[in-house]
């Protein structure tokens, strides 16, 4: 996912991909976890633990229809509040 968000609170940021979970964590200052990937070194998609767990016992085509039901835009402050939240450092890019 690619282009730019409008956030609340960060303004115009980088478009970032996250379960609901990640985004419910955040808006209750819960850790649910943060497991990050990225595209072309940037970090781009992250996954809460249960969904991270789901991921990996499910063939690649089942986990994009599951994920497909709750996988959301969020913008890169928020992504970046999220992994801080979880104890998650994210490198610089």
């Amino acid at each position: 996912m690619s282009g730019s968000i409008l956030c609340n609170t960060h303004g115009y940021s980088r478009r970032t991909r996250v379960c609901t979970h990640v985004v419910d964590g955040l808006e209750l200052r819960v850790g649910r976890g943060f497991h990050w990937y990225a595209t072309n070194g940037v970090p781009d998609e992250a996954r809460c633990s249960s969904c991270e767990v789901a991921s990996i016992r499910m063939k690649a085509e089942e986990w994009e229809a599951y994920s497909s039901l709750f996988v959301v835009a969020l913008c890169w402050g928020c992504y970046r509040d999220a992994a801080a939240m979880n104890d998650v450092e994210l490198p610089e890019w």
